[in-house]
C-alpha cells in the first residue's frame, strides 16, 4: 500500500482531519509522468488496460472517490490542491 492510499484510509476511517489529508497531498512529492504519443491509435486504450491506479500518482485519489472513500466535493478541493502544488 502506498502512503496515498494509507493516507486517504487514515482520514476514510477519522484518523486524521480533511486539512491533513489536504495538506499531505499538496506537499507531497508527486512523479513527473511524461507519456509518449502512441503509433497507433488504439496504444493509447490498450496501454491503461490494467494500469490503474498507478502506485504513488493522483490515480490513487481518483480512485478512492470511485470507492467512496472520498466524496465529489473532497475530490475537487484536493484536485484543486494538487494542481496548485506543481
Amino acid at each position: 500500500m502506498s502512503a496515498i492510499t494509507a493516507t486517504i484510509d487514515k482520514y476514510a476511517n477519522g484518523d486524521i482531519t480533511f486539512d491533513a489529508l489536504v495538506e499531505f497531498l499538496a506537499t507531497f512529492d508527486w512523479p513527473e509522468i511524461v507519456e509518449e504519443a502512441p503509433t497507433n491509435p488504439f496504444d493509447d486504450m490498450l496501454s491503461d488496460v490494467g494500469d490503474y491506479p498507478v502506485d504513488g500518482t493522483f490515480d490513487e485519489v481518483t480512485l478512492a472517490r470511485d470507492l467512496r472513500k472520498l466524496t465529489d466535493e473532497e475530490f475537487f478541493v484536493l484536485l484543486d490542491a494538487h494542481n496548485a502544488s506543481g
